[in-house]
């Protein structure tokens, strides 16, 4: 009887013994969560790094935009100036029909500009907002 007792006492304290203590299954537990919050932590710190690399391009596109608007209204300018000087030339031997010609090639290089001084300015308002 003593034997089967001991026997009982001692399968009885491996049972109880087998498995996580308390202390062990609440480190297991804060263990998990510090590793959601690490993750959490790291897919923000991604996320504000692409957008300020986002931010980055944008700027450099609307930098290269504002680039090339300046010099098309340049462009524009000269154009528009050899526009006026066709109109009011008065070259020897040039017929009426030449210097219309001439007049509607300038008018199509200053429009052609213009058009694209247009699409510069409507791409850079959409950016902004």
């Amino acid at each position: 009887m003593k034997k089967i007792l001991l026997i009982l006492s001692s399968v009885s304290i491996m049972f109880t013994a087998c498995g996580p203590s308390e202390v062990e299954k609440e480190d297991a537990e804060k263990a998990y969560v510090d590793s959601i919050a690490l993750v959490k932590q790291d897919t923000l710190e991604k996320q504000e790094v692409t957008k300020d690399s986002v931010i980055a391009v944008v700027e450099t596109d609307q930098k290269v935009l504002k680039q090339k608007l300046a010099h098309l209204k340049a462009a524009c300018q000269k154009e528009n100036a050899k526009l006026e000087d066709v109109k009011h030339q008065h070259k020897f031997l040039r017929s009426k029909h030449k210097k219309e010609e001439a007049i509607e090639e300038q008018a199509k290089v200053v429009e052609h500009l213009q058009n694209q001084i247009k699409q510069i300015e409507k791409e850079l308002a959409v950016e902004k907002r």
